[in-house]
């Protein structure tokens, strides 16, 4: 719905061409990148890159929503048990873009998101719309000459 974008500026997200994967606060997700190496053949994995964000939200006054109402959100890209990359305290309507390099070694990757509460938030949980925009593990043609 229109309401319920996933926005950054004046782009939205979750659309051909532009693909998103929401988490809510308190959420993670893990990929087998073996599993996931099985399926490439000449190709390997390089990295993991997206733009982490906090999608407004609609049941808020926006685009002022008060402080205390402007809950706050943590990233986490963890590599086999390894955080790799955090984000933490992103508010409402923020966003970062993330790029990790991948390792042939490395097999888990991990994303995870949190609430950041803070004493001030009367609604810690209910405005961490996280999302992941347009999520891409980066490929290129294994090197056969090693």
């Amino acid at each position: 719905s229109e309401r319920g974008r996933l926005t950054v500026g004046d782009t939205s997200y979750g659309y051909p061409g532009l693909p998103a994967m929401t988490m809510h606060a308190n959420a993670g997700i893990t990929f087998d990148l073996d599993a996931i190496r099985n399926d490439l053949g000449d190709l390997e994995i390089v990295s993991f890159e997206t733009l982490c964000a906090i999608a407004p939200n609609p049941t808020l006054n926006q685009p002022a929503a008060s402080e205390s109402q402007a809950g706050r959100a943590d990233f986490w890209i963890v590599v086999d048990g390894q955080v790799r990359k955090s984000l933490t305290a992103m508010p409402i309507d923020s966003s970062e873009v993330v790029r990790i390099p991948i390792q042939p070694q490395d097999r888990f990757l991990t994303i995870i998101t949190t609430d950041h509460m803070v004493s001030t938030e009367n609604d810690p949980i209910n405005s961490d719309r996280c999302f992941l925009g347009s999520p891409v593990l980066g490929i290129r043609s294994r090197d056969l000459t090693q």
